[in-house]
């Protein structure tokens, strides 16, 4: 029996939910994983209930634009001194503001009373990087990244017990880039033991996933920890699958790197791996060619691979080939 999976994400809530069920159904799709606005539609729901198609909860950790737009004193400080705000929806929390966390909790146990999800996924739970625009040949210090607010460097200080000299990306990825990277890693370890806590409480049979950044131990110095603050093998104790977003076209990595991540984040992790796949492209002009696409979904569906999740609705039903391309993923 083939249980490999084919989850798709759906952002789009002015579409007819009907034909959402009939292209799913056309494209071999397994599940839907959507966020809150999609979610909260009483439509969505009926629809996915009565074709029995499984859907995944999207939470978004430390990416809340309504927030930092009430509280902006809570914006993740990037390298060079900035509201961490990569573009249009990438808003950052500094993953040290104790007052969001308590409001990120009381947010989770009131999604998880409303909608009881089967399964979950956390989302944005690391430091602030603009992963999506980082080139292959990005040298480790030029990367732009959080958090360096007053919070975190104190955090940092008294936690460690290292002393910053120097306020500055250059001094700490010189001078103490290990330590930086064990306090990334351990902070963001203790925030998904909380949530993934609170999760279990509620109900221990919803399924959780994490979605993390996907870079291997080897690229920009193990940037993974020191710029990310996700360390796979550490955080897949807490959760039942990992999904790296693995979109190969937009980092400009060739499709068989998706499956060197999934290999490498397997081996960490113990876990099921469900790699990404865009089906066109993001952040550059340059298009996603048709034997480009078939070569990551391909790559995509090698073992270990559990299954993949599919970048997204609105790019699948903008060109109908890629319906067939996707139902034989896996096959």
């Amino acid at each position: 029996m083939n249980t490999y999976k084919k989850i798709l994400y759906l952002f789009n809530n002015t579409v007819d939910y009907d034909v959402v069920v009939h292209n799913c159904k056309k494209a071999g799709i397994d599940a839907i994983i959507t966020n809150d606005f999609v979610f909260a539609e009483k439509e969505f729901q009926e629809a996915m209930r009565v074709n029995s198609i499984p859907v995944v909860y999207n939470f978004p950790v430390f990416c809340d634009t309504g927030y930092l737009d009430r509280n902006p004193q809570s914006y993740s400080i990037t390298a060079t001194g900035k509201r961490a705000t990569g573009t249009e929806w990438l808003h950052f929390v500094c993953p040290s503001d104790s007052a969001f966390m308590e409001y990120q909790q009381n947010n989770l146990i009131s999604i998880l009373k409303t909608y009881n999800p089967e399964t979950l996924t956390l989302d944005f739970i690391r430091f602030y990087v603009f992963w999506e625009m980082v080139s292959p040949d990005t040298q480790p210090v030029a990367i732009e990244d959080g958090c360096y607010c007053d919070r975190c460097l104190v955090n940092f200080e008294a936690t460690t017990g290292v002393h910053i000299k120097e306020k500055s990306k250059k001094w700490i990825y010189t001078n103490i880039r290990k330590e930086w990277a064990a306090w990334k890693t351990h902070h963001i370890e203790k925030t998904v033991d909380m949530l993934t806590q609170i999760i279990r409480d509620y109900n221990p049979d919803i399924e959780i996933g994490i979605k993390t950044v996907p870079w291997k131990e080897s690229d920009f110095d193990n940037a993974i920890s020191h710029v990310v603050g996700q360390d796979v093998a550490r955080l897949a104790r807490y959760v039942d699958f990992i999904a790296p977003m693995t979109y190969s076209h937009m980092v400009k990595q060739p499709p068989q790197w998706i499956d060197e991540v999934v290999q490498e984040v397997s081996e960490k992790s113990g876990k099921r791996v469900f790699p990404g796949v865009q089906l066109a492209q993001t952040y550059r002009d340059e298009p996603v060619q048709s034997d480009e696409l078939n070569a990551m979904i391909s790559y995509a569906a090698q073992k270990p691979a559990a299954g993949v999740l599919i970048f997204h609705y609105d790019t699948l039903v903008d060109n109908t080939h890629r319906f067939e391309r996707i139902k034989n993923a896996g096959k």
